[in-house]
């Protein structure tokens, strides 16, 4: 039984000081973490941070900014990740004030349709909104007998389960859920499975518990927990690894317009899981979810035309549905729009201030990638006059997310006297950082 499947985070505004729109974005939350067998730690998705959380910066502990994962090449490894730290509550820094979803989605996808960031966190944990899917809790009805008491119950069950206004106790959220459940409720069924998923002080995960309590609301039409179920099946959580299984599920979601079982479906089909890869059937899954204003899946449509999988390669209309994405504060896509025109290709002009533009968007909300690019740019004098200080600025905050790339650079500055007084000392500083960073396993 894993132990460490979960790692805790608290929303920060960037201000410092726990966001004010609702008492549910101080408590504690839990995200999904899962093992890197190449780099040998457990690791968070950042996928899945920007899916819970409207407008992240970054992720921080304590005073020190976490840094994306790179590679041998000095890249940030894709998907994005972070190195989780399972002993602490890391800080998930946001840009203003904005609800989080109370819903018991897969624990890697815990997350809020960036179309429905209006709805308060009282709604979502009422109706259990999903990806924007209101879940009725009773086969697709609502529960016209009782429906105050229920909704009460499930409310009461995430106070005690968050500890909003009164302390942490999962016995006593699965007390408030069973009774719920008891009546008939999905939402209450798909709550407790989620308790099991993710554990807790004092309350063990228990995989097989979690899939019972999720297949009983699955079963009735909860497509939250249809898309858990896939999660289960893919990960090998409670039952033997099967990507078919996961498929079927994700499939069955997807189909009643489950925006984060859409995209899944077209993940398994792009990297050819449990089905035989078909860029063609991912592209049609990522199209469901993007058309309804899915960031993630409009970012997955990006790549499909950027890379020529199952559609003719077209670098317009990848920029098009980066942008979809960007518009929404998706820093991945911010940068590789940034990308895009910075190195051009095949009919796709360099266009060196669009490039600064949008790399500004997501190095403003901490991108190490792309503040390490906005550094380049300045010390190079592409899109703005060269300006080495300006370089500097940028890459020191690039570097110290620990961007290996950004701390060579800086060793390269002080050897060169590139805008400051020539320091080799201050150099190998740098280099030896960089190298230190990049050789810890």
């Amino acid at each position: 039984m894993e132990q460490e499947s979960v790692q805790a985070v608290r929303l920060i505004s960037k201000n410092g000081q726990p966001t004010s729109t609702s008492t549910s974005q101080t408590s504690i939350l839990y995200v999904a973490s899962h093992p890197d067998p190449s780099l040998g730690k457990d690791i968070i998705l950042w996928d899945d941070v920007v899916a819970a959380f409207k407008n992240p910066l970054h992720i921080r502990n304590g005073a020190r900014i976490l840094p994306f994962l790179k590679g041998p090449d000095f890249k940030n490894l894709e998907p994005l990740r972070i190195a989780a730290i399972p002993t602490m509550v890391l800080e998930v820094v946001v840009e203003g004030e904005v609800p989080v979803a109370e819903t018991s989605l897969p624990p890697a996808y815990d997350t809020l349709d960036m179309s429905t960031t209006s709805t308060t966190a009282t709604q979502l944990v009422a109706n259990n909104t999903c990806h924007g899917q209101t879940e009725t809790g009773n086969n697709g009805k609502s529960n016209a007998t009782g429906s105050t008491g229920i909704t009460d119950d499930i409310r009461e069950g995430s106070q005690y389960r968050d500890g909003q206004g009164v302390a942490k106790d999962y016995f006593k959220a699965l007390e408030c859920y069973r009774r719920a459940a008891e009546q008939g409720n999905t939402s209450a069924m798909d709550h407790i499975a989620y308790l099991y998923h993710i554990g807790g002080p004092g309350f063990p995960i228990d995989h097989a518990l979690a899939l019972e309590w999720y297949l009983k609301a699955a079963n009735r039409g909860n497509l939250s927990a249809q898309g858990s179920v896939g999660e289960l099946y893919q990960n090998g959580r409670g039952v033997p690894q099967n990507y078919h299984k996961a498929m079927e599920w994700y499939v069955k979601a997807g189909s009643q317009g489950h925006l984060w079982s859409q995209r899944q479906a077209g993940t398994l089909y792009k990297d050819g899981l449990g089905v035989e890869q078909d860029y063609s059937k991912a592209m049609t899954w990522f199209l469901k979810a993007a058309e309804k204003g899915y960031a993630e899946a409009q970012y997955s449509v990006g790549l499909m035309y950027n890379n020529g999988h199952g559609v003719p390669q077209d670098l317009h209309k990848a920029l098009e549905w980066y942008s979809k994405a960007g518009d929404q504060g998706f820093s991945i896509a911010q940068d590789t729009i940034g990308y895009l025109y910075h190195v051009g290709g095949p009919g796709f002009s360099v266009d060196y201030s669009k490039a600064m533009e949008w790399y500004l968007k997501a190095a403003a909300r901490g991108y190490a990638s792309s503040q390490s690019s906005v550094g380049e740019m300045y010390r190079y004098g592409r899109g703005v006059p060269q300006n080495y200080q300006q370089a500097m600025e940028w890459f020191v905050l690039a570097a110290n997310q620990g961007y290996v790339w950004a701390q060579n650079t800086i060793g390269d500055m002080y050897r060169d006297g590139l805008g400051i007084h020539k320091n080799q000392l201050k150099a190998q500083e740098w280099y030896l950082k960089a190298s230190t960073k990049n050789n810890r396993k």
